[in-house]
């Protein structure tokens, strides 16, 4: 994502998906620009480039309360965790279309 008015970089997505599902690896917007909702047009401009989709998933860590709070706000629900290490575990968020 690139703030045009000042040529800067001020975050990123990484998308993969087909015809069936989408999934969101990365998306972060640099703290600057947070609370402005970048995040919720990022989310929705993704969500039209799979317009055909039955499901949309992604992972967030469980210690990222704001981002739970976001994606439930957007429609998505928790539906797994993952334990990776004995201080990191993933939040599954899915949403169903």
């Amino acid at each position: 994502m690139l703030d045009s008015e000042i040529n800067k970089i001020i975050g990123a997505l990484d998308i993969r998906g087909n015809d069936e599902r989408m999934h969101l690896d990365k998306l972060f917007n640099h703290e600057d620009y947070q609370s402005k909702g970048i995040g919720t047009s990022s989310m929705q401009f993704i969500e039209q480039q799979f317009p055909n989709v039955s499901i949309r998933t992604l992972y967030t860590p469980h210690l990222s309360f704001r981002n739970h709070d976001f994606y439930d706000k957007l429609g998505y629900e928790k539906v797994k965790e993952v334990q990776l290490t004995s201080k990191l575990k993933l939040f599954k968020f899915q949403k169903q279309v």
